[in-house]
């Protein structure tokens, strides 16, 4: 588990806070500790909840609840998967309401940093394996397709592989088509 630790003014127009983190980052607690630069900051022991709120860069909003310790003016924020989900800066912050209705309200910046490889992003060497499994069924099936197996094709010929793409056709009687498209050219300069 990674820590932070933070200070907090919560009076608006003091030194801006950013806290980086990486996109789909969870393991790490922020730790804010309030202040008043205007003098004494009391927490309510009988504050009734503990908030973190803000708007992602995608225009959702995301709120949670966070832990308040009122005798030290420490508020935890545990980091979330909807907190990090989305890369750049995001405003972001902490309220603490009273049961008479005061509330304490602190900013800050979340600055997630974007993921080398998105949550949703096929790795390429999971793709190839699929398409030479598919292919090596298809010549199982039907041998006379090709001579030599495919493993061993793709193998010898590496190259097959290189700016493929892929795509699929299908008719109204239910038939579906793998179709592939190499844009490298042979050895004698034909694309296939």
């Amino acid at each position: 588990m990674i820590n932070q630790y933070h200070k907090l003014d919560v009076i608006p127009g003091g030194p801006i806070v950013v806290v980086h983190v990486k996109q789909y980052q969870t393991d790490e607690n922020l730790y804010f500790n309030l202040y008043s630069r205007f003098g004494d900051l009391t927490i309510s022991e009988y504050y009734t909840d503990c908030t973190v709120r803000g708007t992602k860069s995608d225009g959702n909003g995301y709120s949670a609840s966070a832990q308040c310790n009122t005798s030290n003016k420490r508020v935890t924020v545990k980091l979330t998967e909807q907190m990090t989900a989305v890369a750049g800066r995001q405003p972001y912050e902490i309220t603490i309401n009273d049961s008479t209705g005061e509330m304490i309200t602190a900013t800050f910046i979340l600055d997630v940093q974007r993921a080398a490889l998105d949550a949703d992003t096929v790795q390429s060497e999971s793709v190839i394996r699929e398409i030479g499994a598919v292919v090596e069924e298809y010549i199982e099936e039907n041998p006379s397709v090709i001579g030599d197996p495919v493993d061993e094709y793709i193998a010898e010929n590496p190259e097959v592989l290189q700016n493929l793409t892929i795509g699929v056709d299908y008719d109204d009687e239910g038939n579906v088509w793998i179709l592939a498209r190499n844009t490298i050219p042979d050895a004698d300069n034909e694309s296939y």
